[in-house]
């Protein structure tokens, strides 16, 4: 495995990684709103989320290097694709990294989905939650924010779970949906984190190995019992083989009585230990939207690349 940061770009479990892109990258963020129109011409608009668009340029390719991203462009590689930026630490989506909201997905939750008989609950301004702290690199200012939001978890069934990525696609037997998977590369090390307290009951933070049938194997455990906001941390390290591809955090109810617990924030990173909080999303699905080449010094390529996530 490369120790420098890169962009890794490819189906989930079949990643690759990128050249330095030249001479940058561009990385914009999209918001997505839906516009209704009235009878008196007045618009309302209604924001239902972000997505995120990069564009960058890989230079004096080969032949082959050309073809894999021609064949992940035309379809020749299915979509979606999944593309791991260096420039994002924390792996997580978004309503997972921040704890800020419940999506749904088929009639089903795409982000922290309670096993029934459990309910979630989105708390605001939760009291004593953990500020995000860091000092400006410009100024050095000491800068302080507190996500404005938390996520609850109730539930009276011990061994009920809860899943901050969303609903699996069997429960029973651990099948997971591709896009509730986060990515791990062969040899990797990653760290799990979440910040969370128990109000009622105990509860421990896991973590399922994902492999290329998107089934799954039982990770690490650590036990959730203090009262107070605390970072939680599991570190795992994948085979160097590929046979795991991700993982799939989860918690899951100790407590015979009933359970009563509180998430602030988590991330996942590459690396053994938590380091500085940082906003998902570092690993989104997306597509090749747009690709164009030439032939500067022929018979090398440059193509300029646009990916969109999903």
């Amino acid at each position: 495995m490369l120790e420098i940061p890169m962009f890794w770009l490819g189906r989930l479990g079949d990643l690759h990684p990128l050249a330095c892109p030249e001479p940058g990258v561009s990385n914009t963020i999209l918001s997505q709103m839906a516009t209704n129109v009235s009878v008196s011409a007045s618009e309302t608009r209604d924001l239902q989320g972000f997505r995120r668009e990069w564009s960058l340029e890989e230079a004096y390719m080969d032949e082959n290097d050309v073809m894999l991203f021609e064949a992940m462009y035309q379809g020749i590689i299915h979509p979606p694709l999944r593309i791991i930026d260096p420039l994002k630490k924390n792996r997580f989506r978004a309503a997972v990294s921040a704890a800020t909201k419940q999506g749904y997905l088929n009639g089903g939750n795409d982000s922290w989905a309670p096993d029934s008989p459990g309910v979630m609950t989105i708390r605001v301004n939760e009291a004593n939650r953990p500020a995000i702290e860091f000092t400006s690199l410009g100024d050095e200012r000491e800068v302080s924010f507190q996500p404005t939001n938390s996520a609850g978890w109730n539930v009276t069934q011990e061994g009920a779970r809860w899943w901050p990525n969303g609903m699996l696609r069997d429960r029973v037997n651990l099948v997971h949906r591709p896009s509730m998977v986060d990515p791990v590369l062969p040899g990797e090390t990653v760290t799990v984190t979440f910040n969370a307290r128990i109000v009622a009951g105990s509860a421990e933070l896991g973590i399922l190995l994902v492999g290329q049938d998107m089934t799954s194997t039982q990770g690490d455990v650590v036990s959730i019992t203090g009262a107070t906001w605390s970072d939680y941390s599991i570190t795992y390290t994948a085979p160097t083989d590929g046979s795991v591809v991700g993982l799939v955090p989860y918690f899951e109810s100790t407590s015979a009585n009933s359970l009563d617990m509180r998430v602030s924030y988590a991330q996942l990173e590459s690396g053994s230990e938590f380091t500085s909080y940082a906003i998902g999303y570092g690993a989104p699905e997306c597509i090749i939207s747009g690709m164009s080449a030439v032939s500067p010094r022929y018979p090398l390529v440059t193509a300029q690349l646009t990916i969109k996530e999903l």
